[in-house]
């Protein structure tokens, strides 16, 4: 076989491996991969999510990672800060594991917290899910997840 067919036949596989991985991405092995936190509330980060007299709240990074047997891991990455201080920021990670499962064109993923789930919407190569206490939904935040790998 020529170098010209070898590379043809090369460069069709390659296609036909993207298109098999991304013709149906509400699968399990779809949405499957790695994913990098780049928004909150369709907001660039660091962005800013809460703000009162004694708190400002920011969301850092994170990072999403989704297996192909239907188990995540979750990071949120946070800056606390009160602006009556001159102390430096505090910094914490929200961390979540546990099972996740497509139905109705949503994913959800089962948190670690007792009877709560968060919900998640695919945009293209994106993820955003609603972060938040299930009985108050002002307090919730939309985190967007752009993948990074795998599919």
């Amino acid at each position: 076989m020529s170098a010209s067919r070898t590379r043809a036949a090369l460069v069709a596989a390659l296609l036909l491996a993207a298109a098999a991985c991304s013709e149906d991405p509400l699968t399990i092995e779809g949405l499957a991969g790695e994913y990098v936190l780049v928004a909150a509330d369709g907001r660039g980060l660091p962005a800013t999510i809460i703000s009162t007299d004694s708190l400002v709240v920011e969301v850092t990074g994170g990072d999403l990672l989704m297996l192909d047997i239907a188990e995540y891991s979750l990071d949120v990455d946070f800056r606390l800060s009160d602006p009556r201080s001159s102390a430096d920021p505090t910094t914490e990670t929200f961390i979540d594991v546990g099972p996740w499962d497509i139905g109705d064109g949503l994913i959800m993923f089962q948190s670690t917290r007792p009877n709560t789930f968060w919900f998640g919407e695919v945009n293209g190569s994106e993820i955003t899910i609603g972060i938040g206490e299930p009985d108050f939904i002002e307090n919730r935040v939309d985190l967007t997840y752009r993948r990074v790998s795998g599919g």
